[in-house]
C-alpha cells in the first residue's frame, strides 16, 4: 500500500507543478480522502498556492478532516494570514482536540483582531500547558488598535480569570 500511495502522491506534485490551479478538483479530492498520507500531501501543494480561493478551499476542509489534519490545515491557514479564515480559525478554539485548540490559537497570531481577544483570555484562562502558552503568545502578539481596545476593555468586565489574562496580555505588550 506505501509504494502505490507514494506514486499518487508524485503524480500529484507533478499535476500540480504542470497545470497549477487547474489540478484544484483532483487537491481538494485527495484532501478529503481516506489516506492520511494523501491527505497531508494534498493540504501541504493547496497551501502552495496563491489566492483567497485557496484559503476558502483550506478552511472549508477543516470541519471534515480528522484532528491532525485540522492542525496542519490551521497551521497553514496561520501562515497564509488571510483574514477570510478568521472564522474557522475561531471556531476551531472550541474544538474537543486540544492540538486543535491550541494551533488554532497560534494562527490567530496573523489572522486574529479585537474580536478574538476574550476569546483567548478565556482559553488561556481555562487551559494549561501548550496550549495555555499559545493563548497567552497570542494575546501578546496579535497587533492592531482594535486588540488594544478589546483587552483594556475586557480588564474591566468579564469572568476573573480571563480578566487576569488580559492584564498579564497588557503587561506583557508593554
Amino acid at each position: 500500500a506505501g509504494e502505490p500511495e507514494m506514486v499518487r502522491v508524485g503524480a500529484l506534485q507533478g499535476l500540480v507543478t504542470l497545470t497549477g490551479k487547474q489540478a484544484l478538483p483532483d487537491l481538494e479530492k485527495e484532501a478529503g480522502s481516506s489516506s492520511t498520507k494523501m491527505q497531508a500531501a494534498a493540504i501541504r501543494l493547496l497551501n502552495g498556492l496563491s489566492g483567497s480561493e485557496i484559503t476558502k478551499i483550506l478552511a472549508g476542509l477543516i470541519p471534515r478532516l480528522p484532528a491532525a489534519r485540522q492542525v496542519q490545515v490551521l497551521a497553514a491557514l496561520g501562515d497564509r494570514g488571510d483574514a477570510t479564515a478568521r472564522p474557522v480559525v475561531t471556531q476551531a478554539l472550541t474544538s474537543g482536540e486540544r492540538a486543535v485548540r491550541t494551533t488554532a490559537a497560534k494562527a490567530l497570531v496573523r489572522l486574529g483582531n479585537g474580536s478574538s481577544v476574550i476569546l483567548l483570555a478565556d482559553l488561556a484562562a481555562r487551559s494549561d500547558g501548550t496550549e495555555q502558552a499559545a493563548a497567552r503568545e497570542t494575546l501578546t502578539r496579535m497587533r492592531g488598535a482594535d486588540v488594544e481596545a478589546a483587552i483594556v476593555s475586557g480588564i474591566g468586565s468579564g469572568a476573573a480569570g480571563a480578566r487576569l489574562e488580559l492584564i498579564r496580555a497588557a503587561g506583557d505588550r508593554g
